[in-house]
């Protein structure tokens, strides 16, 4: 469903997904390693939603908002990593949400100046499949904050920024290091930056 009201003040948009996903891909064990193939069955099923409202000239507010049931529908199989029917398929978040909001204002000539910044939220996820004998890794939930200043006219633009001005240390990735031990990849830190961009 998309739709606006109010004169296109106000954006609006739906969706539901169910997806059945058969020969998914996992990670096999043997004595000397392990490698990628296919496997048993899972379903993906949740739904997004979205909106922005433009309350006055130059100003937006903006959102979206899903959420995520993924999970094994048949265990895997022997001789591979560990995982039973019901199990979430990994790095899935049941919950993440972003929100934000921008704001311009006509400086001189064909200049404008803008602010804005952006929330977003991942959930709480499962790691990937432990190999027999490990326990699975658990990624705790994080949120991080931008924000952005700058000017611009119809080519150029100017912009400084901070990304994850909370310096958040939110883990993106797992990957099972085998004796108890898993490798962690972290969200960038905090970042200040500057961008200038020309349109040609």
């Amino acid at each position: 469903f998309k739709g606006d009201l109010f004169n296109r003040r106000l954006s609006l948009e739906l969706s539901g997904f169910w997806i059945d996903w058969r020969n998914i891909q996992i990670q096999r064990v043997v004595p000397l390693g392990s490698y990628v193939a296919n496997g048993p069955s899972a379903v993906s099923r949740g739904f997004e939603a979205s909106g922005s409202w433009r309350p006055a000239r130059g100003v937006e507010v903006y959102g979206n908002v899903a959420y995520t049931d993924a999970h094994l529908t048949q265990d895997l199989p022997a001789g591979s990593a560990l995982g039973q029917s019901g199990d979430r398929l990994a790095l899935t978040p049941r919950w993440a949400a972003a929100a934000g909001a921008s704001y311009t204002v006509p400086l001189f000539g064909d200049w404008n100046g803008n602010l804005g910044f952006d929330w977003r939220y991942v959930g709480r996820r499962a790691g990937a499949f432990p190999n027999p004998g490990q326990v699975r890794f658990r990624l705790p939930s994080y949120d991080t904050v931008d924000l952005r200043a700058g000017i611009s006219d119809d080519r150029w633009s100017f912009t400084v920024y901070v990304k994850n001005i909370g310096d958040a240390r939110g883990l993106s990735t797992d990957v099972n290091l085998g004796v108890g031990l898993t490798s962690v990849s972290v969200i960038q830190p905090r970042t200040f930056g500057v961008s200038a961009a020309a349109k040609f």
